[in-house]
């Protein structure tokens, strides 16, 4: 049995296949001594012959990489292998099975490379990357290019052929939309530009990326790939997880019932933010983080906040309010809170968020916005509640 051509699937054994690392697995026999050998045969390739010893069922046996290039030779499409072994009792042949598998290490492009079957193949140079922000060097992104799709440009290989195929990947993940068909019309070594989208750099973040291309093409199943190119990523600002109101309704409304803790508090009536863990950004004990808060006269995004109903408070982290999280209260509710409540206009918005700094550069988390209503069937709520 050949584990990665066993009959079923694409039963081919191709490059990566090859580069996996090819075994051929012996099942069990009767009768079987542990002087006994075990004798594969790939191809036109005799393998060294292996003691069966005292090892169990199946005997895996590696098919060496030198073994699998000389049976392929000058081979051009797909072919069939026979693979067989035979039990040998000192130098005495005890019997013989075989099957037949597919082969293909067909390629596109250059090569193979030196380092065969490894996919990367140094004649496939490195692509390089530019941002469109317009102050980062090749191959870093910084802040300017924050939002911004960049552009990989990378060296036509030689040879280059009509239909087949160049994909990208940054980091670990190919970038579908890059895909790139060769026209057939280029010139060798022209640089191709293709666009990767910020969705891809956003999504694998900040630090040192790899990235590099893979060729193909109709009448291969390998491919080839590109030496990588670190790309310096310090594009992305951190935007920490946006705080959550406490007490909503059903509906997800800030309303009166809002305004009281369970059990009740000193400080009601409040409306009760949620300041989430903060040791994920490595704040800590003595560092402050301001949080925030805007009330607004209805739920039209475009209407501006209320005036004096604003709030930034700076807190210093510490055991009242600890850098795992903490419970904030925007109060008084007649200043910051009432004023979302005028009749015949009596639903309001608010909005939460928290801002600290880090070095030299400030973060804003992302921001919590929900619906206000503070009132009852005949005016405001009543502060205190009625029982």
């Amino acid at each position: 049995v050949v584990p990665l051509a066993p009959g079923g699937g694409d039963d081919l054994i191709d490059l990566k296949d090859a580069a996996t690392g090819v075994t051929v697995e012996i099942p069990a026999f009767n009768d079987h001594k542990t002087t006994d050998f075990i004798e594969v045969t790939w191809g036109s390739q005799v393998l060294t012959k292996e003691p069966i010893g005292s090892r169990p069922f199946p005997v895996s046996i590696t098919v060496p990489v030198p073994a699998l290039r000389a049976d392929w030779g000058a081979a051009t499409a797909e072919k069939p292998v026979k693979v067989s072994y035979r039990v040998l009792r000192g130098n005495v042949p005890q019997g013989e099975m075989d099957t037949t598998i597919n082969v293909d290490f067909t390629y596109v492009g250059p090569g193979p490379g030196p380092d065969w079957p490894d996919p990367v193949n140094p004649l496939l140079l490195a692509p390089t990357v530019t941002g469109a922000g317009g102050t980062s060097s090749e191959n870093e992104l910084n802040r300017d290019d924050e939002g911004l799709d960049a552009t990989l440009t990378f060296p036509l290989y030689d040879p280059a052929l009509i239909d087949e195929q160049v994909t990208f990947y940054w980091g670990d993940v190919l970038v579908t939309e890059a895909t790139y068909s060769v026209l057939g019309t280029e010139t060798v070594g022209d640089d191709i530009p293709v666009t990767i989208p910020w969705s891809y750099i956003e999504t694998q973040g900040n630090g040192d990326v790899p990235v590099h291309y893979r060729i193909s093409g109709p009448a291969s199943p390998n491919e080839q790939q590109s030496v990588r190119q670190n790309v310096v990523v310090d594009a992305i600002t951190l935007r920490p997880d946006a705080p959550t109101f406490l007490g909503l309704n059903d509906s997800g409304w800030l309303t009166c019932v809002s305004l009281y803790d369970d059990p009740p508090s000193a400080e009601d009536p409040a409306i009760r933010v949620q300041v989430p863990d903060l040791t994920r950004y490595g704040l800590k004990a003595g560092d402050t983080v301001t949080v925030h808060w805007l009330a607004y006269p209805d739920r039209n995004p475009a209407s501006l906040p209320i005036p004096g109903a604003e709030m930034d408070v700076d807190i210093t982290l510490g055991t009242a309010t600890p850098a795992t999280g903490f419970v904030w209260r925007v109060r008084p509710y007649e200043d910051k809170i009432l004023p979302t409540y005028e009749p015949g206009n009596a639903n309001g918005r608010g909005e939460t968020w928290y801002t600290f700094t880090i070095g030299s550069e400030t973060f804003t988390s992302r921001i919590e916005s929900r619906n206000v209503g503070m009132y009852n069937a005949n005016s405001s709520c009543p502060i205190p509640p009625v029982p």
